[in-house]
């Protein structure tokens, strides 16, 4: 039993020693001797290629896991005095100690390793398929954390959904029409690149964006697909720091875009915007870049006086500023899938409260506060192009309209 982790040993005896150490990459295995049949703890490092035994009968004092759960544990010995600080993935660290447990208690173990055959060399987390020809005969390892799929064909949805220790995806360049909705079980997924595919000529479903990719996806790329519209449920991605929308035929965004709080880099280069939700005013990025849009053919309206707001709110919709204000979870199967559309498709007034049906939308020119320098500290537009675009505004009431004049 081996696992690639970071450790640090600390002299209990000789503490002036431990000053300024630092952990270090290790292969960590469980081994017995060919010869003796002896159960050691062997640590194979860099500076030591041929590893550092330590004896594990009746030779461990103690083992503290209280943060195993947190991919670390120490191990004290008796002989030498020493303490093993070891770092790692939780899942590993979990499997070794279950090893670690059954060799203390004598229990029989099927996947001790020989001394003489322990493999010291990493396996890669990395893995990237470019033809059929690359996919691995095994299938797809269980460790991996980077899957890069661009063979022009997505087809191997139960395959990857597996990978649990997945952080990024890259499934660009597969013509994928529709996101396969199983995606959003990959439980530590952060990063998912779906660039140059065809999003824009599949049904626009956003049952995609809910369950795990609301808590862990912070880089999402969807240039090159032929948008011509973004899923308002994008608002659920609430630690969503890096967003790119390039290189699509979007001409206008959601103003939930700007509920997006911890959003710093957001790219709308190459569209066929001719405003901005008014909403994003409030947003704080570092990297806006808004070239090659079309907010020079902007319509735009003077602010009324007045705007009726004369009808009467359904319960449906009242219901709905209540789920969405209350951020009450709804995941598919919990409602009918008509009321997911319903909720999903939520706006926002300048006052950020949620709007369904009862509101009124103008477009303003760009002498309403309209400085992108406000938004983000680096704005990128094009040549001669002016910093001050048109604003999509919606407001919920009589109130709301007066503040935009």
């Amino acid at each position: 039993m081996k696992i690639y982790c970071n450790t640090f040993t600390e002299h209990r005896s000789l503490p002036s020693s431990n000053k300024g150490r630092r952990h270090t990459k290790t292969t960590l295995a469980l081994a017995k001797h060919p010869k003796t049949a002896q159960i050691s703890l062997i640590l194979f490092t860099n500076q030591a290629p041929t590893g550092k035994k330590y004896i594990i009968s009746n030779n461990i004092q103690q083992i503290m896991t209280k943060f195993a759960n947190k991919g670390k544990f120490t191990i004290r010995f008796k002989v030498p005095d020493v303490d093993l600080f070891v770092e790692g993935d939780p899942m590993d660290l979990t499997k070794f100690l279950q090893y670690l447990h059954k060799m203390l208690t004598n229990k029989t173990i099927e996947e001790t390793c020989s001394l003489a055959v322990v493999d010291t060399k990493p396996k890669s987390r990395r893995l990237k398929i470019s033809s059929r020809a690359d996919y691995p005969k095994n299938g797809l390892p269980d460790y991996l954390e980077e899957l890069y799929y661009n063979i022009g064909k997505f087809d191997i949805t139960n395959k990857v959904i597996r990978l649990t220790r997945l952080r990024l995806l890259d499934l660009s360049h597969n013509g994928i029409k529709n996101v396969p909705k199983e995606l959003n079980r990959l439980p530590n997924l952060g990063t998912l690149n779906l660039s140059h595919n065809l999003l824009g000529l599949g049904d626009n479903s956003s049952n995609w964006l809910c369950e795990n990719f609301t808590n862990t996806l912070h880089t999402l790329n969807l240039s090159n697909n032929e948008l011509k519209s973004l899923p308002r449920a994008i608002s659920k991605l609430r630690h969503l720091h890096t967003l790119d929308l390039s290189r699509n035929s979007l001409t206008s965004l959601p103003s939930g875009i700007a509920s997006l709080k911890e959003l710093k880099k957001l790219s709308l280069s190459n569209n066929k915007l001719q405003s901005l939700p008014g909403r994003m005013m409030r947003m704080n990025l570092a990297e806006l870049d808004v070239s090659d849009n079309n907010f020079s053919n902007a319509i735009c309206e003077s602010v009324p006086r007045n705007w009726s707001f004369s009808r009467i709110t359904s319960l449906k919709e009242l219901a709905a500023k209540v789920v969405i204000k209350s951020r009450v979870p709804y995941p598919p199967g919990s409602i009918p899938y008509t009321l997911i559309r319903y909720l999903d498709g939520v706006e926002f007034c300048t006052c950020d409260k949620p709007i369904f049906e009862n509101f009124a939308r103008i477009t303003v020119g760009r002498s309403y506060r309209a400085n992108l320098r406000n938004v983000s500290t680096n704005v990128t537009v094009s040549n001669n192009e002016d910093l001050r675009v048109p604003l999509d505004l919606l407001v919920c009431s009589q109130k709301c309209l007066s503040h935009c004049r």
